[in-house]
């Protein structure tokens, strides 16, 4: 026999998908054991009842509904004693309910798992005293295995159906923030804009906007929310509907993010904040106005050579009166100005060394004379040639904005 136990243990061990288990669990039973009806029921101990998980009735298996309160019928005895009961003659038991009408004897054994009882595993005969001493032995040296296998695999379906309904409820958000960023950037001729937006997860804790006015202006926003996935996701999308609400009172950059910042400091969410960069481009001017709350300093390639803008701030969120000082760019034909995240200069390679300020700025200078959506693949191909097979830790985003004759 213990060959035989260390056989069927080895076969319930081999799956964790329970109407697979326990169809080997029948098996195993029937190779021992020639039963008529195989069932397994489960206690739910919150409702303290008994309900049927499987039911094998001549080798077909049976829809079986029947709800059994703890203590009542043969099954219901069992488990609220946690005591086995071997019934020669059912029809003689007052405790039996006649579920399946050729019953004439029945073997009842409850599961038990770190000494409380899950469930019952009952087998019925057509036959009167049909089940032994040696069965019932049998029954109870395996009904512990059972126990552990079912406790397992009902684990492991609750944490299943949790992955999927997660998967579906990221698949849901990452379409919500997918409709919430805007199209391709405008093009106001000659300045041409292109974007590069890589989030590292599911959902990305990156930002970008553009928001035209009936100026004719158009502000340029590109942000980093703290953390990575749906929180800073939802963070994101918050500071976003804040800015596009303020929006349409034309504020200068400096005072956007004034503005904004107070609004978030006043609905604190604990580890949440957001650096950010505003900009307006007036196209009749030909200038940009920036302000910029802790993104890394923006990078301006002007005749071949590059600079980064002395323009920085406390990120938003963090304290309640915040200042955000103001540059104005006169932007000249042939200028590259890169607005970006600390996700690109921060990605590293399989030395841990980050690629950098200098390996960016100088990427960008190489490729200047080439049109914005160019000089993106370019810093997009050096970056995945740098990092190789190391996976990005943040989100990427950058803008690149190119002035044309």
């Amino acid at each position: 026999m213990l060959a035989l136990l260390y056989e069927i243990s080895i076969e319930m061990g081999s799956t964790l998908e329970i109407d697979e288990l326990v169809y080997k669990i029948a098996a195993a039973v029937k190779s021992k054991i020639n039963y008529r009806i195989f069932s397994i029921f489960l206690l739910d101990e919150r409702q303290g009842v008994l309900y049927p998980k499987f039911v094998i009735r001549s080798n077909e298996p049976e829809n079986q509904k029947i709800v059994l309160p703890l203590g009542k019928g043969l099954i219901g005895t069992a488990a609220m004693q946690n005591e086995p009961l071997r019934i020669g003659d059912v029809t003689k038991d007052s405790r039996y309910l006649a579920v399946h009408s050729e019953t004439r004897s029945e073997l009842v054994v409850p599961l038990t798992s770190k000494g409380k009882v899950v469930g019952i595993i009952d087998l019925e005969s057509t036959e009167l005293n049909y089940f032994t001493e040696d069965h019932q032995r049998f029954l109870m040296t395996l009904a512990s295995r059972i126990a552990s296998a079912l406790v397992n695999a009902e684990l492991y379906a609750r944490v299943s159906a949790n992955e999927r309904r997660m998967d579906r409820e990221m698949k849901i958000a990452k379409e919500i923030q997918h409709q919430l960023m805007p199209d391709d950037p405008p093009s106001i001729p000659p300045l041409t804009m292109a974007i590069l937006f890589k989030p590292v997860a599911e959902l990305g804790g990156d930002l970008y906007d553009w928001i035209p006015f009936d100026d004719g202006r158009l502000a340029i926003v590109i942000g980093d929310v703290t953390g990575k996935g749906a929180p800073a996701a939802l963070y994101g999308a918050l500071s976003s509907g804040i800015i596009r609400t303020r929006a349409a009172r034309k504020y200068p950059p400096g005072q956007m993010l004034e503005l904004v910042n107070k609004t978030l400091y006043e609905r604190p969410i604990e580890t949440q904040f957001v650096a950010l960069t505003y900009s307006i481009y007036d196209p009749k001017l030909r200038t940009i106005t920036l302000a910029n709350s802790g993104l890394p300093y923006p990078l301006l390639v002007r005749a071949g050579e590059s600079r980064f803008l002395d323009v920085g701030g406390i990120p938003l969120g963090l304290f309640p009166e915040s200042r955000y000082q103001e540059i104005e760019l006169q932007l000249q034909a042939g200028d590259v100005l890169v607005l970006y995240s600390d996700g690109v200069i921060e990605s590293r390679n399989d030395s841990g060394e980050d690629f950098g300020l200098k390996r960016f700025a100088d990427v960008v200078r190489a490729n200047h004379e080439k049109s914005a959506e160019e000089i993106v693949k370019a810093v997009t191909s050096s970056l995945a040639h740098f990092i190789g097979g190391m996976r990005p830790q943040d989100d990427r985003t950058m803008i690149v904005a190119k002035m044309g004759s």
